[in-house]
């Protein structure tokens, strides 16, 4: 099994980008104070990761979980204006962007939304990673064989 795997640790953060499913699924973590760095960071190694997917490949789909996100430090207009997450979010192979454990974080969830709804993104949130998998498994037939990695505890 590929493999990719991106760990960042700065300022209190680390933010790791892995293959869930081999160019069909990407798994975001961020630990501790989720910064404007990070979140371009992460953005910028994802969009790669797509631009790099087989033409094949008609979505790519990613997994964020904020489980471990303590605090949010972003300024929602700098975020939105970023060249960097357009890039991502309107990248012709994304898919939906699921996200894990906001009920953690109400202020992560709030800037989720707003984004989903500026880039007119699919975006869904669930309590756990099962749930995002099954999820996934109804939205997309080719991943009806998508099993839990139980990367998210």
């Amino acid at each position: 099994m590929f493999v990719l795997q991106h760990e960042v640790m700065e300022e209190g953060i680390m933010s790791t980008v892995v293959w869930y499913e081999e160019n069909r699924v990407l798994f975001v973590q961020h630990e501790g104070v989720l910064t404007h760095e990070k979140v371009t960071h992460w953005n910028a190694i994802a969009a790669d990761l797509m631009d790099a997917v087989p033409p094949s490949v008609r979505k790519v789909h990613i997994i964020l979980d904020a489980t471990k996100v303590t605090a949010v430090d972003l300024n929602l207009k700098t975020v939105l204006a970023d060249p960097v997450v357009q890039r991502l979010v309107q990248h012709p192979k994304y898919g939906w962007g699921i996200y894990v454990g906001n009920k953690r974080n109400p202020l992560y969830m709030f800037f989720a939304s707003v984004i989903g709804q500026k880039f007119n993104e699919d975006i869904k949130f669930f309590d756990t990673e099962l749930e995002a998998v099954e999820f996934l498994r109804t939205q997309d037939l080719d991943l009806e064989h998508l099993q839990v990695k139980h990367y998210v505890y």
